[in-house]
């Protein structure tokens, strides 16, 4: 069962997921310096809770070759 979520709020928890995310791999959020924080969690298991995607997908280009026709 998903949960209903407007098309802004899981936009906005994409952005949480974003600004709460770690430093360059280390596992660490630069905002409260502490692993996986509470604040990142619980914007990650809404999105999950909804169906959402974590990330936003934009169309990638058709570079087939026959694309490029």
């Amino acid at each position: 069962m998903s949960v209903d979520m407007t098309d802004e709020e899981a936009a906005r928890l994409r952005e949480v997921l974003i600004e709460h995310g770690s430093v360059f791999g280390a596992g660490m959020c630069h905002h409260c310096g502490v692993a996986r924080c509470e604040t990142w969690v619980v914007a990650y298991d809404r999105l999950a809770a909804a169906g959402r995607s974590m990330v936003e997908s934009y169309p990638l280009a058709d570079t087939t070759p026959e694309g490029n026709r």
